[in-house]
């Protein structure tokens, strides 16, 4: 098997980092080179970014969302405080979501042992055999936010997001429905034109193999959320949940497809978001601090092959 589920490197150029999100999914970053401010202006480079307006952005860089469990604002802890997360993709309450997640170790204790498990679909995609290929480019998954008709057992809680309070949640949904690629800070009016309106949503059916904007080809399997899986004609498959159960052994349960990040201050990794999922296995201690920076993105124009929708 050809496995490369995660590319190492020190160099910044935006055209190698595409590349790799193109062939690989996963890249992580260390030693190269960069402070904050620079990693923060090299983002807006990178892709397209929403206006940050959320309780969790970080003052000095406002790109940045504090993923920590200490308290942000005064009253709340950051994004995904504390507690071991599921698989996921954070590509939520929309199809149209934002395309690449980037994490910087800002703040991490000595012995940290809550790392970052990655798993991207991309070399999985690559070793089926070319008529499960063909199959799951025909298929799509519904996914509904009602999480007791999901297929999977262990469902999502928002609460481990930090969004159990109204405040924080409230201001997710509102920037959620304002989650559109012409919506950047960073997009020209002619550049926008380009782009459909965003779908903004809590069901609907997800294509399974992405219409990839790089030309990139694995599977988008928001697994908290997958209900059913169809076909073209939205038709249910009558082994729908043989073919999550399949997918998800095979690839989301093989350690062969997964990277686990040990995190160091200044870290950089990122991740594409249509074929690719991460999770925190283990939560913080108490009396320990703990921060990441967060920050999504879509891919530009001038690096896209299609302006469609995705998925």
């Amino acid at each position: 098997m050809n496995n490369e589920v995660v590319a190492f490197t020190k160099n910044t150029d935006r055209n190698h980092i595409l590349n790799l999100l193109k062939t690989v999914g996963i890249i992580v970053l260390r030693d190269h080179g960069m402070s904050l401010e620079d990693y923060h202006n090299w983002q807006y480079d990178l892709g397209y970014h929403l206006p940050p307006d959320v309780w969790c952005s970080h003052k000095d860089y406002p790109l940045f969302w504090r993923v920590t469990n200490d308290k942000v604002d005064g009253h709340h802890e950051g994004l995904f405080g504390h507690s071991d997360i599921e698989w996921h993709s954070n590509i939520l309450f929309t199809y149209d979501n934002q395309e690449i997640v980037s994490l910087w170790g800002h703040k991490i204790p000595e012995n940290d042992c809550s790392p970052t498990t990655y798993s991207n679909s991309i070399p999985y995609f690559k070793n089926l055999d070319p008529e499960k290929k063909a199959r799951y480019k025909k298929l799509y998954t519904e996914f509904h936010w009602d999480l007791e008709k999901a297929f999977y057992d262990k469902p999502f809680d928002v609460k481990n997001a930090s969004l159990l309070l109204d405040e924080p949640m409230e201001q997710m949904k509102a920037l959620s429905r304002k989650t559109w690629i012409g919506n950047s800070i960073n997009i020209s009016e002619e550049n926008k034109n380009l782009y459909k309106q965003a779908r903004y949503t809590f069901e609907g059916r997800y294509k399974l193999v992405p219409n990839h904007p790089l030309g990139a080809e694995g599977l988008f399997f928001p697994l908290t959320h997958i209900c059913n899986i169809t076909d073209e004609d939205n038709n249910a498959q009558t082994n729908a949940k043989e073919i999550f159960d399949e997918i998800k052994k095979d690839w989301l349960d093989c350690e062969d497809y997964m990277y686990t990040h040990e995190w160091q201050e200044g870290d950089i990794v990122i991740a594409d978001q249509l074929t690719g999922l991460h999770r925190r296995d283990f939560g913080i201690p108490d009396g320990v601090v703990r921060e990441l920076l967060r920050s999504t993105c879509w891919y530009k124009t001038e690096d896209r092959l299609h302006y469609s929708y995705s998925l």
